[in-house]
């Protein structure tokens, strides 16, 4: 089998890269995978599960499904959250999270396909802290960490990172991951 070097995982760093990127350059020097090298099936399985998630960001009709707070969140956080599902031919698609904390946010978006996780992208915001307002500046989040998780059958067959979530509980990502897809999945087919 070919292995293909570090050029091909910073290509598949460039998408979470490119937002840190913008608004929070230090990050580039943080970047961490789960291996430095990738098998070529593993490169194909990653390349295709992109241009999936893609073509179902691209997707304008769906039936849209939000819930706030206790409605999805068995204990709420400070600031609440939010999850919204989207849904086409009675089959979730794609769900988004976020919870909503007194210094940040986290931000996720699980990607389905045939009923089975095949990625999440996570999102960290915080607010920084105005010592003479004392007060957070909820207008200029900062992002301090983004990641992707590929899956495939259930299993975390690939992850990068950029940063260090604070939010991220302590554990098997892969089993908080796909324990939580599955959880959205049935809050959002029992409404």
């Amino acid at each position: 089998m070919k292995n293909i070097l570090l050029p091909a995982l910073l290509w598949l760093a460039l998408p979470v890269a490119g937002i840190c990127q913008s608004e929070n350059p230090e990050l580039q020097d943080s970047i961490s995978t789960d291996s430095l090298l990738l098998d070529s099936s593993l490169v194909g399985s990653i390349t295709l599960i992109d241009e999936h998630c893609a073509y179902l960001d691209n997707q304008f009709d769906y039936r849209i499904k939000t819930l706030l707070n206790e409605e999805f969140m068995q204990q709420m956080t400070d600031g609440g959250g939010q999850l919204t599902g989207y849904i086409y031919d009675r089959e979730l698609e794609k769900a988004e999270t976020i919870y909503y904390f007194t210094n940040g946010r986290l931000e996720r978006t699980f990607y389905y396909r045939e009923n089975a996780l095949v990625y999440v992208s996570e999102k960290e915001l915080t607010y920084p802290y105005n010592m003479e307002e004392n007060a957070f500046q909820y207008d200029k989040p900062e992002t301090v960490a983004v990641a992707g998780y590929y899956f495939d059958l259930g299993i975390l067959i690939h992850q990068h990172t950029i940063g260090e979530s604070s939010f991220n509980p302590e554990g098997d990502m892969q089993e908080v991951l796909v324990n939580a897809a599955q959880k959205y999945q049935r809050i959002l087919e029992d409404r």
